[in-house]
């Protein structure tokens, strides 16, 4: 199988790359929106990933990838820490450390950042 994700991802723009491993964080399908605010994928990018067979659509507009697909593209991820830590911006993430800081004097600003790859407190 690993092969096989390997040849497809040869075969992906460097952008439609950056998309899939972007996928990779979803959990139990999700839908365009969501697709479009995480990983900035065009509805076009999703077609072509649909098309390729690396993502499925179930009709009722959520996208699925394979469990195995899913990993493989985690750990393609991993390989790249900028762009998560650039998902993980853009979902939210690095800013949830700041609203708790607002509700508890004692957590330190930037909390959760310099855990990030490439990320540092200031």
């Amino acid at each position: 199988m690993r092969g096989a994700f390997e040849q497809s991802w040869r075969l992906l723009s460097r952008d439609d790359q950056q998309v899939a491993t972007a996928m990779s964080a979803f959990r139990g399908g999700f839908g365009r929106a969501a697709a479009s605010s995480l990983a900035g994928a065009s509805l076009a990018q999703l077609a072509s990933l649909v098309d390729r067979s690396l993502l499925s659509w179930d009709g009722a507009g959520r996208y699925h990838l394979h469990p195995l697909l899913q990993r493989f593209l985690e750990e393609k991820a991993q390989l790249d820490p900028a762009r998560a830590a650039d998902v993980l911006e853009r979902t939210g993430y690095l800013e949830l450390p700041e609203t708790l800081r607002r509700h508890d004097p004692r957590a330190r600003p930037g909390a959760g950042r310099d855990r990030l790859p490439g990320r540092g407190v200031g």
